[in-house]
């Protein structure tokens, strides 16, 4: 886990090298740990990489079906949090029991609440069915590329690219199995709790 440049999702960081007593993290994709380092070390207003010490984290908390692993920490007497995000539930795990057995931190389990998924999933679901239907039976497909600011018409632009291409039948098709997936990761998800981990 030391000394590996990882490509991570955490806010604007987007690489993370966890080293003996820090962690670095980069605006940037870095794959050269002395790259890696100078930047670390340069100060100003251009600076693109930072490290955080390890002796301030207060604690770990992962999900194992999650990809991302949260990092509680204490930077001048503020209580902060850093979400860190793998590019697989395997990854966010190793790392996160790695850290916190690191740390000597004593570790915890408890089972999810299977309501907060659940709702989440079936929200997907729901905007999945609206979308497909609106889109589906959307007879004038101009009206999506008339949109009041610039970033709601490229979206509409991009919609009518695909009505167009696939047409309203492929629509709805496409519509139901994304909906049909949902609904199976709701059920899945809802019968299968994840495990919550956490380190203190």
């Amino acid at each position: 886990m030391e000394n590996k440049i990882f490509d991570v999702g955490a806010g604007f960081y987007k690489s993370m090298v966890l080293r003996d007593s820090e962690i670095w993290l980069s605006q940037n994709k870095v794959d050269n740990l002395d790259k890696f380092e100078k930047a670390v070390q340069k100060v100003g207003m251009m600076k693109s990489a930072y490290a955080l010490p390890l002796s301030y984290i207060t604690g770990i908390s992962f999900n194992d079906a999650s990809v991302s692993t949260k990092i509680k920490y204490n930077d001048e007497g503020k209580e902060k949090s850093l979400n860190i995000g793998f590019d697989s539930e395997e990854l966010s795990n190793e790392f996160g029991e790695y850290l916190g057995q690191k740390l000597g931190f004593s570790r915890s389990e408890v089972i999810e609440g299977q309501t907060k998924p659940l709702l989440w999933n079936l929200l997907l679901v729901l905007v999945t069915m609206v979308s497909t239907y609106i889109l589906g039976t959307l007879e004038d497909t101009t009206q999506l590329a008339d949109g009041g600011s610039r970033r709601s018409r490229s979206r509409g632009a991009i919609a009518k690219i695909i009505i167009d291409t696939i047409g309203h039948t492929g629509v709805i098709i496409i519509g139901l199995i994304l909906t049909f997936y949902f609904i199976y990761k709701a059920y899945r998800r809802y019968s299968n709790p994840a495990l919550v981990i956490t380190y203190k």
